[in-house]
């Protein structure tokens, strides 16, 4: 009541200081009135009377009148209402952490009314979360989570967010819960790890949901332990949330006059009609969204090795060789921050090991039909169950391209390298090539513009302009045979 009594207080302070340049001005007007007087039998025309106030008094009470009109205005534009918003709509990763963390510090900066964050996530990583968490608890500016719109969630990591703000509401038709610790890629935990995550996260949920009453509480553990998930209106009646809202504006305008704690202190909210002002994510923020999602760590996995195999099988050309280590760098680190199961990494290198045999001892297409079947298989235990999954029409377009990328691009390699050589000496051999001095059994062919030393290879003989094949070299002699045809008999 007190403080009721000093809010009013300097209300009507505020409105008596802004009174007193109108009171000023009204006086002022009042003595400008009989400054003109109407001239007898003028009609309107007026002449000057007297001038009781000198011409400094006049630009005084005009710049007051000024003032009163223009200082209504000023003062609602310094005192307006501003939310910060930040959508987070995918699973909790790192990007989301640094997301969140930069929206805080600029709502923080800007002496904001709050921070609003709208919410829609199947959960996420377990050290990121717990960063949000931190953060939240320790801002400067009331952080308000909504989950919505209808339809959205707040699962697993998402929970705890909730939980975490200042003031919480859900759209109609949204859920929350299920948050059981789960290992990478969503994978059952092995009985004693599982036995100490589940207790440690049931503590960070006990610990938050303190301040909501003993019901919240209950549930709170209950949804880390056995995986309880409840709708909006469940939510509000469990004392998890504060109110349940259609669209961000709503719960906005719900949560006006409210007390919320922010470090310690008591902070009433000022949210009906505020300004909601987006922060979308940065540049850097949105790549490494891009380059944590499964389905491009997949692909950059997939383009890596292919070509790291294109530069071992043609060397020299460095341009595969430099592509295939920066996207096999990307794809380890995108792997590294999913948490992917390295099982299903190991049945993806088994299938290019088939790819590669397939293409040095061919089986007619057994051993690529293998190494699709364990590729397909790899890319779905990669990222098995939990939050985080590769779309099949990624797999399956992924899994025909590597198909005719072996049985096309990679096979000519290959089959170039067991070619004969055409050039060089090397390349001479199997030639044709035309006598230019008798063979008898020795004399000179002429063979890709040069005169070589020749022998025929039996005891016959070729004249001048016989044509002869290239057998072998012995050093700079050409061993040579007569085509059926050329030879002329032995005369002895």
């Amino acid at each position: 009541m007190q403080g009721g009594s000093q809010e009013a207080g300097k209300a009507e302070t505020g409105l008596t200081d802004l009174a007193a340049p109108w009171s000023t001005a009204r006086r002022w007007a009042a003595q400008a009135k009989r400054i003109v007087r109407p001239a007898a039998g003028l009609g309107s025309v007026w002449r000057p009377i007297a001038w009781p106030v000198n011409s400094g008094q006049w630009l005084l009470s005009l710049a007051l009148a000024c003032w009163a009109l223009a200082g209504p205005r000023a003062t609602a534009a310094s005192t307006e209402r501003v939310v910060y918003r930040l959508s987070i709509d995918q699973p909790i990763t790192v990007a989301s952490r640094d997301y969140l963390d930069r929206a805080l510090e600029l709502a923080e900066e800007a002496g904001a009314q709050a921070a609003l964050v709208q919410l829609n996530t199947p959960g996420g990583d377990l050290g990121s979360t717990t960063s949000m968490v931190s953060r939240m608890l320790n801002a400067r500016v009331p952080v308000l989570v909504w989950v919505g719109p209808s339809g959205a969630q707040a699962a697993s990591a998402g929970t705890f967010l909730v939980l975490a703000g200042h003031a919480a509401g859900m759209a109609s038709r949204t859920t929350i819960g299920a948050a059981s610790p789960v290992g990478p890629g969503g994978a059952e935990l092995p009985t004693t790890a599982r036995r100490k995550a589940t207790e440690d996260i049931a503590a960070l949920a006990r610990s938050l949901a303190d301040r909501r009453g003993e019901t919240a509480r209950v549930w709170a553990e209950k949804a880390v332990r056995e995986a309880a998930s409840a709708s909006a209106e469940e939510a509000l009646k469990l004392g998890l949330i504060d109110l349940v809202a259609e669209s961000p504006a709503e719960f906005l305008a719900q949560l006006d006059g409210r007390v919320v704690e922010v470090e310690d202190r008591r902070v009433r909210l000022q949210t009906a009609r505020a300004v909601i002002r987006d922060v979308p994510p940065s540049s850097a923020e949105r790549l490494l969204a891009v380059l944590i999602h499964p389905a491009v760590a997949l692909l950059l996995l997939t383009v890596g090795i292919n070509a790291i195999l294109i530069e071992l099988a043609n060397p020299g050309g460095f341009v595969p060789g430099i592509v295939g280590v920066l996207a096999l760098a990307l794809a380890f680190y995108s792997l590294g921050v999913l948490a992917a199961n390295w099982i299903g990494l190991l049945f993806i290198a088994a299938a290019f090991v088939l790819f590669v045999l397939e293409l040095q001892s061919p089986t007619h297409g057994l051993l690529t039909v293998a190494g699709i079947g364990l590729f397909v298989l790899g890319a779905v235990v990669l990222f098995q169950g939990g939050w985080y999954a590769v779309p099949w029409t990624t797999i399956g377009a992924l899994a025909a391209g590597l198909a005719l990328f072996f049985a096309f691009a990679v096979g000519a390699i290959f089959r170039a390298m067991r070619r004969r050589p055409v050039t060089g000496t090397e390349g001479l051999v199997g030639s044709t090539a035309i006598v230019r001095r008798l063979l008898n059994p020795e004399g000179l062919v002429f063979v890709e513009g040069e005169l070589w030393r020749a022998r025929l290879a039996s005891g016959e003989r070729a004249p001048e302009g016989a044509r002869v094949r290239v057998l072998a070299r012995e050093g700079s002699t050409l061993v040579v045979q007569v085509l059926e045809g050329q030879a002329s008999p032995d005369r002895g």
